[in-house]
């Protein structure tokens, strides 16, 4: 095998090509891979139809709720970490108990983020600036390393979707040097060990500003200042708003996990090695288990709130840093009442795993 950088391109646009190949050909899954499609439900539907599928690109692909939640829970699958990262942990904690993430540190860096922002808002890069803060001093970095933490999460763009679509080579480089940047800036005491911090700091606040952005693009905003104001006087519906996200616009939409022996999934033979690839933004809007899915409403009843499947690879990190991120900075932005600018939402492209936001402004007061 060619290990040069030429060598690696090569092999990284044959990936490209084989998705795309898949896609031309009508396989729903590829043409998710490829991460164009603005708005995936069609693409969803599809999936669902089956309890389980073969796609072209050699994936077993599970969409249904039912499907999906056999697939998080079968011994035989060996679900992929959020990042391929060497001496990776296993996560021991369950999710949502172990939300790891101290909101007075949120509080405090949403409201030195929002001060930065100043006049104009773009809810992403406020978002961001929150989140990054919050890991800063729950780690307690000093001003250059959290100057160091910021620019290299901002080179990790795409970690989350190289797994399952191939990125540029200069994107693929650049991921490998930021990460090996943030393994040096991890506490030695850091919970869960460097691997797991690691994938707090990139999976983390990429999933809290894409649950911060969504929830008020798509659900919070759009309603206007009813749905703030009973925000701001029910902060227990800032939990249930970042739920609701995670079923209706979630920042990581797929899983992936390979079958380490022979098994049986949906009623299907997978053979050891295959990969299962569960679609959880299709499995979060199965009309089996959710009144009305393509509605927001964090006001659904507590077990359809408490059936939304996230990706297990994020529960005992990630995620639960996230939630508390994402929940505080809704209160704090309770008080501004944000509402979209005028315009239309972007999104990056090659991202089917986490097809955030480019840009979100919104309109304070």
């Amino acid at each position: 095998m060619d290990t040069t950088e030429r060598g690696l391109a090569r092999r990284l646009q044959l990936r490209q090509a084989l998705v795309w190949l898949a896609a031309a050909r009508g396989d729903s899954h590829a043409a998710l891979l490829r991460g164009l499609d603005t708005d995936p439900r069609a693409h969803w539907r599809r999936l669902r139809e089956h309890p389980l599928t073969r796609s072209a690109t050699g994936d077993r692909v599970a969409a249904r709720h039912a499907s999906v939640s056999a697939a998080q829970s079968a011994p035989a699958l060996r679900v992929a970490p959020l990042l391929d990262l060497p001496d990776g942990d296993e996560d021991a904690v369950p999710w949502p108990e172990a939300e790891t993430a101290s909101p007075h540190h949120a509080d405090q860096a949403w409201q030195q983020a929002l001060g930065r922002a100043g006049g104009g808002v773009d809810l992403v890069a406020v978002a961001r600036d929150a989140a990054l803060g919050t890991l800063a001093a729950a780690w307690e970095l000093g001003a250059d390393a959290e100057r160091a933490l910021r620019t290299a999460v901002a080179r990790t763009a795409g970690a989350l979707d190289a797994p399952f679509y191939a990125q540029r080579l200069d994107r693929t480089l650049a991921i490998a040097e930021a990460v090996a940047d943030l393994r040096r800036l991890v506490p030695a005491d850091a919970p869960g060990g460097p691997a797991a911090a690691t994938a707090v700091a990139v999976a983390g606040t990429a999933m809290a500003t894409g649950l911060v952005t969504g929830a008020v693009a798509l659900g919070l905003a759009p309603d206007g200042a009813p749905s703030w104001d009973r925000l701001g006087r029910d902060p227990g519906r800032a939990r249930r708003t970042v739920l609701e996200t995670l079923r209706l616009a979630p920042p990581v939409r797929l899983e992936a996990a390979t079958a380490a022996t022979g098994c049986v999934l949906a009623g299907e033979e997978i053979a050891a090695g295959e990969r299962v690839v569960s679609h959880l933004g299709a499995a979060n809007r199965d009309p089996e288990v959710f009144t009305d899915p393509d509605r927001f409403d964090p006001e659904r009843p507590g077990d359809e709130l408490a059936a939304v499947l996230v990706p297990s690879a994020a529960r005992a990190g990630a995620l639960p840093f996230a939630v508390v991120c994402a929940a505080r900075g809704l209160l704090a932005l309770a008080a501004l009442r944000p509402r979209p600018a005028p315009g239309p939402l972007l999104r990056r492209t090659a991202a089917p795993v986490s097809p955030s936001l480019l840009a979100c402004p919104v309109v304070t007061g």
